[in-house]
């Protein structure tokens, strides 16, 4: 047991730093317990706590552990009483060190203890006169601006259309000049003095989009515009601009069944492709290594770059007044590689789509695969069995009779242009549908995967043609 006491009044009062009124303790009140020997924490209970014999409430008061662990700092709760006309006497048990002992005190040599107690400081009131009422300040317009997207805008050869983007949701008034008219006044916008076209659009949020008509090809113009918002408006943005000429249409790139095709050759493959391009009088064309997830644009393809932006395998151009739409590549192209072949077509300042065209590996080809047996026709579809001993293929076809008694299409090519057989793998079948003619031959060519080589291998062309 540890007791803790002042040895007398006159000592208690000497302890206190600040004054205590009456008998109470005030909100906060704090006993300080110093102790020599550091304490183990798990070992304080503060129900074994006595105050002037009276025990502390664990639920009301708090207490921590001082860092070196020889103080215990209580925190006394609200209206704790405290009898200051008697010596207070404080009572400790079940304490013990860091090292497990108990924590003895003789009588004779009482617990140091200070009371301490936080002054009490009366409240300051001061007068605030009431504040004479005064005008809120508004809130202040921002200011409004218009942006016209020029890079992105759509023009053919009697409209264009151009998103616009202003700083707040308001109204933006447009019209359309001839290109040597002098810049127009906002209200001359607005009105649609001397305009080819004009109006407004209310923005959604803060965007919007500029339909522009009625304007003639092959002309030069510019387009005004501004934002009116919250009375305020921005300043006059212009974008200028030119339509297309007359009947100008845009280059379409389409490989011909005859002229496109690889052949195995000693030192090199032969890459073939015949493309059909009236419009177009330039072809640019890249060579890579098939990659499924290659994309190139328009862009690296004319530039010779393949899809990550280095030079391609082969890079070319072609003039079409001076050397047709044929493209060969015959140059450093292995049998055990597969290629694919991207084309795009220009025309002055217009572009086709980048096309691209696959041409399988030559040196694996599936020799297992002769013959689709003879094709049961109904009404609206055509079943065969295929003769081939593989599983996990693709079975693509070509239905026609323009190549009866002549050369079939290439492997590659029905590959690219054909359909793809519906597999019925119960029966063993492919399904094919459409209507047929008793003249129609069928062309197939397999596509399976091979695991030793890691790639997809074809067969050559089997062919069916009815005999009339």
């Amino acid at each position: 047991m540890l007791r803790g006491s002042f040895e007398s009044a006159k000592q208690f009062e000497a302890a206190k730093p600040l004054e205590v009124l009456g008998a109470n303790f005030v909100v906060g009140n704090k006993l300080e317990l110093l102790l020599t020997a550091a304490i183990d924490l798990n070992s304080i209970d503060l129900s074994k706590i006595t105050i002037n014999g009276v025990p502390l409430d664990p639920k009301l008061v708090s207490f921590v552990l001082s860092e070196d662990k020889k103080t215990i700092i209580i925190k006394l709760h609200e209206g704790f009483k405290l009898d200051t006309s008697k010596t207070p006497v404080i009572v400790v048990d079940g304490l013990k060190t860091i090292f497990g002992n108990e924590v003895n005190n003789e009588k004779n040599k009482p617990l140091p203890v200070k009371v301490t107690v936080p002054a009490v400081t009366p409240p300051v009131v001061t007068y605030t006169p009431s504040p004479s009422p005064s005008t809120p300040t508004p809130t202040p317009v921002p200011d409004v601006t218009l942006t016209i997207d020029d890079v992105n805008g759509i023009i053919t050869q009697t409209t264009a259309s151009y998103l616009v983007t202003g700083s707040v949701t308001g109204t933006v008034y447009y019209s359309v000049l001839p290109a040597d008219s002098a810049a127009p006044s906002l209200d001359g916008i607005k009105l649609g003095t001397n305009a080819i076209a004009y109006g407004s659009v209310k923005l959604e949020g803060t965007k919007g989009n500029l339909d522009l008509s009625g304007l003639a090809a092959s002309t030069s113009y510019v387009l005004y515009a501004y934002e009116l918002a919250n009375d305020k408006t921005s300043k006059i943005s212009s974008v200028p601009f030119q339509t297309l000429a007359e009947e100008q249409l845009v280059p379409t790139i389409i490989f011909n069944a005859s002229g496109t095709s690889r052949s195995m050759g000693i030192n090199s493959d032969t890459i073939n492709a015949s493309v059909n391009s009236e419009v177009s009088d330039t072809l640019y064309y890249i060579l890579t290594e098939f990659n499924p997830s290659d994309s190139p644009s328009v862009a690296q393809v004319k530039s010779g770059q393949d899809v990550t932006g280095n030079p391609a395998l082969q890079y070319g151009t072609v003039d079409m007044d001076l050397h047709g739409s044929y493209i060969s590549i015959s140059e450093n192209l292995q049998s055990n590689k597969t290629y694919r072949l991207y084309v795009v077509g220009s025309k002055g300042i217009l572009d086709s789509a980048v096309e691209g065209f696959t041409f399988y590996r030559t040196d694996s080809i599936i020799d297992t695969f002769t013959s689709v047996g003879t094709p049961v026709v109904n009404n609206n579809s055509m079943t065969v069995s295929p003769n081939y001993s593989g599983s996990e293929y693709h079975f693509y076809y070509l239905t026609t009779d323009q190549f009866a008694g002549v050369n079939p299409p290439s492997a590659d090519y029905i590959v690219h242009q054909g359909g793809v057989g519906v597999h019925d793998s119960v029966n063993g079948t492919f399904s094919i549908q459409g209507t047929f003619t008793p003249n129609t031959g069928l062309y197939v060519v397999i596509v399976a995967y091979d695991q030793v080589l890691s790639d997809d291998i074809r067969s050559n062309v089997v062919t069916y043609i009815p005999i009339p």
